[in-house]
């Protein structure tokens, strides 16, 4: 990948300019899938050298901070009924102080293949955080089982978690910064656990610098507060919803396939197919009132077995009778529920 057009690629991606949603969310996924790939290579190397057991994937996916008005992440906007109804976004309000910065961890749910959190981060006015310059916002934390870590996004520590993304948005009027984090876990289940332990040891804020004309960014600067902001997340007061099962064929050898919808993802096991092995545009496809909606990949594995698993975002959990997967434009997979 040419360096000059991913750092075009990523002003693009920071660029607070009015950008159509649809540019915009293309802009998002192949800088997610660039990423994505070099972090790939960069653990591959890490595992070969140190032996480690856990595979650690980190794909950090950071959204512009833009200016809105209240709630501006719309956190936990599922499209099911089931789940809306069923409060699987759950209410914590959960509150922290420490050098006099108040974190809120106010909303959250999980399910076997991911943990949302949505926090409320209250800056004091003369907080070296509080500034027109910064260009995005990140909380150093761990998340704890009986003491164990199962997911750190700080470099020192093992993570167990396979990926994360978050996004957020700053208020400068009231010196407010909400910020989500979606945590994937595609082989081990997150609804197994009963109580976890959220705890944040810093808030950093990121300033890029200018960018010259046909270069990178000049100078990047990080403002770190440090502190201690420990939330506790009661997993079994929390909605729990079962996977639903799928069953289908490839199209072109009629070999048997399966699905699973969870109310995060949607996750499909077939035999492993020459087409995929060199494409980037493999896609979950679907009717929605009237339209078809795609859902984009966001990890490939090979089972035990060698089969092939696509996990893709995919917030519809029961709505679908009906899915595709979908190959360079071609349908490759059906399944029916």
């Amino acid at each position: 990948m040419n360096e000059d057009f991913e750092k075009e690629l990523t002003n693009l991606k920071y660029n607070e300019e009015k950008i159509p949603r649809e540019v915009k969310e293309k802009i998002d996924v192949a800088y997610q899938k660039i990423k994505t790939s070099k972090n790939r290579r960069i653990n591959y190397r890490i595992i070969l050298i140190a032996s480690i057991a856990a595979l650690v994937l980190i794909v950090v996916c950071i959204s512009p901070i833009t200016q809105a008005v209240g709630n501006y992440l719309k956190f936990g906007q599922f499209t099911s009924k089931k789940l809306v109804e069923g409060e699987f976004v759950h209410q914590l309000n959960s509150v922290v102080k420490d050098n006099e910065i108040e974190i809120k961890l106010e909303k959250a749910y999980i399910d076997q293949k991911q943990l949302g959190l949505y926090f409320i981060i209250n800056l004091p006015e003369k907080s070296k955080l509080v500034s027109s310059k910064i260009d995005y916002y990140n909380l150093g934390f761990s998340i704890k089982e009986d003491g164990e870590v199962l997911f750190t996004n700080n470099s020192t520590e093992d993570s167990q978690v396979d990926s994360y993304t978050f996004n957020q948005y700053f208020d400068d009027s009231t010196n407010t910064l909400e910020i989500s984090y979606l945590i994937n876990s595609f082989e081990n289940d997150f609804d197994t656990m009963e109580e976890l332990s959220v705890e944040i040891n810093k808030i950093s804020g990121v300033n890029q610098g200018e960018k010259g004309a046909g270069k990178g960014f000049s100078k990047v600067e990080i403002l770190t507060t440090e502190g201690n902001w420990p939330l506790p997340v009661n997993v079994q007061e929390m909605k729990n919803f079962q996977p639903i099962g799928f069953t289908g064929n490839v199209i072109e050898t009629g070999n048997k396939a399966f699905g699973k919808a969870y109310p995060t993802m949607f996750v499909v096991e077939a035999d492993q197919l020459n087409v995929a092995k060199n494409s980037t545009d493999i896609k979950l496809t679907y009717e929605s009132e009237g339209k078809l909606k795609e859902s984009n990949l966001l990890e490939s594995r090979l089972s035990s077995e060698g089969k092939v698993l696509w996990y893709f975002d995919f917030i519809g959990y029961d709505e679908q009778g009906v899915l595709n997967v979908q190959i360079d434009g071609k349908d490759v997979i059906v399944l029916k529920k």
